[in-house]
């Protein structure tokens, strides 16, 4: 059974990541922009938007939903190992994560 867990990531200042506050492992990571007309970025610690350093992937449009998953459903990812950053300050994340149980 797969329970869900969702937490709203802000990034107050453009250019500073933020780390996801989940600490549970989990088997899939997914985070969704809201914004249509700004960036967000998730990485791991180290996160540079500018230079591309430790960036996973940018998430340009609103809407779109880029799932990172955990090998045969296993809860083995680390929620706590990824960073969020956007293109403009205040701007709001969706970072949902799926465990096995």
């Amino acid at each position: 059974m797969l329970i869900a867990q969702t937490e709203l990531v802000t990034v107050a200042a453009a250019g500073t990541p933020v780390q996801c506050t989940i600490t549970e492992p989990c088997c899939a990571i997914f985070a969704y922009n809201p914004h249509a007309a700004n960036a967000i970025y998730v990485g791991l610690a180290g996160l540079n938007k500018t230079t591309g350093a430790n960036v996973i992937q940018a998430v340009a449009a609103a809407g779109v939903f880029n799932p990172i998953l955990g090998n045969e459903g296993r809860n083995l990812i680390r929620p706590t190992d990824f960073w969020f950053d956007a293109a403009a300050s205040s701007q709001t994340i969706e970072v949902t994560v799926w465990r096995n149980v």
